[in-house]
């Protein structure tokens, strides 16, 4: 479980460090969409600064009037332009203040450098989608009045769309970086370009979703108000200008291409306006929307790529945020589970407190019920006492007075109402002195108790010092088991060892039987070689005396097809032959069949031998795995044994510190208690500790026994002044005081109780401590002799595992020297029976001799 636990551990680690490795990567790509295009448009800026500053020179006289004309409506035209204009406006100021006359150049166009756009942020490009937008009547109206004056000049309307055109370079998607870099080489374009950085607030920049071309075209229509009369000579122009437009605007507010074409065909235009109406053009063809562009990138787009990884990042975005809704939701669970739980648990103490409450309210209620009796008891008696002395008076009253014969009816009565009233009390203070009786025998009772609550302590006192004896006692056996278990774990260490060098030697002598192996399959090989030339040899030999034997049975048979007789001695010669010669063709094939045999046994040896050798290798890869996993065995042993240790001690720590508070704890409140409720008793020792209880336990009954004291020289005080008849006041007085003296004796029977309970809670609470510490050790015990009893026996299992395998290769050795034996044998006979008499039998001798 606790391999399970570390690999789910490192799964979730590596996949966070992954999650914010991939979140650094997309974060710290490269710039931002914005950046970039703030990037474009600073360089648009600076080229269009280059291109003007460049063609200030250029320009004469009639231009620079025109440039004021257009100043002057711009100003007029601030409300409806916006920020736009505004933000153009400080170049052109700039350009108008020049007074060198300017000089057309030549401007140098350079391919567009494409600028690397990042991919970790989308692109803020809204699509702008051809909505019908009726061209309003009131902005074309302005341009009738121009009738009377034949018209604005053309060239009023052209500074419109040339600031138009400027303000769609300066939103480009490819800026000219290189042609800044050309620029940037003269200074006095540096000087300018430098100035028209400072001229040109950032602020007013249109975003690029804000300025597409149907944008800059309807700012174009938007009319300004009437200049001051220009010449008469361009009146025809600007008649034909209004009729231009309409016919460059469409029905549903689109461009007429052919018509914008036309135009820009037949205007008259200078390079930089050439130059800002490519650009536009560029702008317009790298925009990224399929239904305003008609040069189509295809599946080559920078921005599709985009759009696909953040649509890409985006998905995996969403499964990340919903992997942590989910593990969110099983938290929310959980605590609220927990809530549950803590909410169940309060309810039930709370249920406990209302019923202790309950008891000791009922015991309070027992109590004063008690001390009512006790106080009705003491006024009985000082009444009973007080009659007696007044009987006395009375009587001796009686004897002095005896000659008054005025008073002797009156005291007659008195007397009989004395007696009445003594023989009434009388049996009272018979039932009183019985309830007394109990009441001492109940203060005795609490006396013995509080005795045995002291008693109680010590012994809860003694047993924590047994308990403390216990722990040293189990780490004095946890440490000899330890050092048990480190002298175990050597002689494991030690026989793991032995192990290994026995796996070791086991592997030489299976190096040792595979070169043997290798020696015998090739001689083998060669003795193969040798019987197939032996077999050719006798086949050979064979068919020869079958060729001779067939001659010979042929010149037998034809005498017999002639007719003709031989003689007995020809025919005694040709059977002697033909015995002759069938003996040698059986011996032949005898021979034959014995090599064949022998071959076969060869093979089957050499496939033997190297089943043995395949089987030597397994065991010798088994055992070393094995001992592989002996040591893993060791190493995870000694983890555990020091994990269990490391958590042991603490929790012995922790058990003495446990019971340590505890007491503490408990002692205080009772301190607290006792000091509340008897202050004149309490120490004045601010420590709370079984010293303090034993000294407030001490005042306590010099307290009593001093209120005791009190009471009988109160009631001697009471006895001594009988003289006079008493008054009302006195017995007040008395009542009050018997009543004070009473309260006292409630209060610290309280006192006692309150001591009691404490003293029993202490107990019972050392009592639980005590029994969950001991069963706390007790697991511990147990886990420890688990462990050291499950180690044992796996280090038994596998000594015992190992000690069999070595048997058996032991056992496979020997079998094999038997085998290899064998064999020589058959080889010697075999090669006893060949005619060349081969010595074919050195590789396996001398394998047979390294064997034994």
């Amino acid at each position: 479980m606790e391999l399970q636990a570390l690999l789910v551990l490192g799964g979730l680690g590596v996949a966070g460090i992954a999650v914010l490795l991939l979140m650094g990567l997309f974060s710290a790509s490269g710039t931002s969409y914005e950046e970039a295009i703030a990037q474009q448009r600073k360089a648009a800026t600076e080229l269009l600064a280059l291109a003007e500053n460049k063609s200030k020179s250029k320009k004469n006289v009639k231009k620079k009037d025109k440039k004021l004309a257009k100043k002057e409506k711009s100003k007029e035209n601030s409300g409806t332009t916006g920020s736009e204009i505004d933000s153009e406006a400080p170049a052109e100021s700039g350009l108008e203040d020049d007074p060198t006359p300017p000089t057309k150049g030549h401007v140098e166009f350079s391919p567009p450098v494409v600028v690397d756009v990042p991919r970790d942020a989308p692109p803020n490009v809204k699509v702008v989608e051809k909505v019908e937008e009726p061209v309003d009547k009131k902005e074309a109206k302005p341009t009738k009045p121009q009738k009377t004056g034949k018209g604005a000049p053309k060239a009023t309307s052209s500074p419109e769309l040339k600031e138009e055109t400027k303000e769609k370079n300066n939103t480009g998607d490819a800026p000219k970086e290189q042609r800044k870099g050309k620029k940037e080489k003269k200074p006095h374009d540096e000087a300018a370009e430098v100035a028209q950085q400072e001229i040109v607030p950032p602020l007013n920049i249109p975003q690029p979703t804000e300025l597409t071309t149907e944008k800059l075209l309807k700012q174009a229509l938007v009319v300004a108000p009437p200049a001051p009369s220009p010449p008469a000579s361009k009146g025809k122009k600007k008649k034909q200008e209004p009729n231009v437009l309409t016919l460059m605007v469409g029905d549903h507010g689109g461009v007429n291409v052919g018509e914008l074409v036309r135009v820009v065909r037949e205007a008259s235009l200078s390079r930089t306006e050439i130059q800002i109406l490519t650009d536009a053009l560029l702008d317009k063809h790298h925009d990224p929307l399929p239904e305003h562009s008609e040069w189509s990138e295809g599946p080559n787009d920078p921005v599709q790529k985009l759009k696909k990884q953040l649509a890409d990042k985006e998905k995996a975005l969403a499964d990340e945020v919903e992997a942590s809704q989910a593990l969110q939701a099983k938290l929310k669970e959980l605590r609220t589970s927990l809530n549950a739980e803590r909410s169940r648990a309060s309810g039930a103490v709370r249920t406990l407190e209302a019923e202790r409450a309950r008891h000791e309210q009922a015991a309070a209620a027992a109590r004063v019920d008690l001390h009512t009796h006790q106080a009705r008891l003491q006024r009985l008696l000082d009444d009973n006492h007080q009659l007696a002395q007044e009987k006395l008076h009375l009587q001796s009253q009686l004897n002095a007075e005896a000659e008054v014969q005025a008073q002797r009816v009156q005291m007659e009565v008195h007397i009989k109402r004395l007696t009445e009233s003594e023989a009434a009390l009388v049996q009272q203070l018979a039932g009183l002195q019985s309830e007394a009786a109990a009441h001492a025998h109940d203060a005795r009772q609490t006396r013995l108790e509080l005795g045995a609550a002291r008693d109680a302590l010590l012994m809860a006192q003694q047993h924590a010092a047994e308990l403390a004896q216990q722990l040293q006692d189990a780490n004095r056996a946890y440490t000899e088991l330890e050092q048990h278990s480190q002298q175990e774990r050597r002689q494991l260490q030690e026989r793991l060892a032995e192990l290994q060098n026995e796996v070791q030697r086991l592997a030489n002598h299976a190096q040792t039987v595979e070169a043997n192996t290798e020696k015998l399959k090739q001689e083998s090989e060669k003795q193969k070689q040798q019987l197939s030339n032996e077999i050719k040899i006798i086949g050979e030999q064979l068919s020869a005396r079958e060729a001779e034997l067939a001659e010979l049975k042929q010149i037998k048979a034809v005498p017999a097809q002639n007719g003709l007789t031989a003689d007995d001695n020809e025919q005694k010669i040709s059977k002697s032959e033909f015995a002759k010669v069938e003996s040698v063709v059986a011996a032949l094939r005898s021979e034959l069949e014995s090599a064949q045999g022998s071959s076969r046994e060869q093979r089957d040896q050499l496939e033997r031998l190297r089943d043995e050798l395949h089987r030597h290798k397994h065991k010798n890869d088994e055992l070393r795995t094995k001992n592989w996993k002996v040591m893993e065995a060791l190493q995870s042993a000694e983890k555990a044994l020091q994990s269990r240790t490391a958590s042991a001690l603490p929790a012995q720590d922790s058990l003495r510190e446990a019971v340590a508070k505890a007491q503490e704890t408990q002692l205080a409140e009772v301190a607290a208690v006792l000091r509340a409720a008897c202050p004149a008793a309490a120490p004045h020792d601010p420590c709370a500790d079984l010293a303090w209880l034993r000294t407030f336990a001490d005042n306590l009954g010099q307290l009593l026994l001093q209120q005791k004291d009190l009471l009988l020289k109160e009631t001697e005080k009471q006895a001594t002044v009988v003289t006079a008849p008493p008054s009302d006041d006195r017995l007040k007085e008395l009542a009050d005081q018997n009543e004070h003296l009473q309260g006292l004796v409630d209060k610290y029977k309280t006192i006692i109780d309150d001591t009691e309970g404490v003293l029993s809670r202490l107990q019972q609470n050392v009592t639980t401590e005590e029994q969950r510490w001991a069963q706390q050790l007790a697991d511990k015990q147990r886990e420890l002799d688990e462990l050291r009893q499950r180690t044992v026996s796996q280090m038994q299992k596998k000594i015992d595992s190992l000690q069999e395998e070595l048997a058996q290769a032991k056992s496979a050795r020997h079998n094999h020297t038997f085998a290899d034996a064998e064999r020589l044998a058959e080889e010697r006979l075999m090669a006893g029976l060949s005619d060349k008499h081969t010595d074919i039998s050195n590789g396996p001798l001398q394998l047979g001799l390294e064997n034994k």
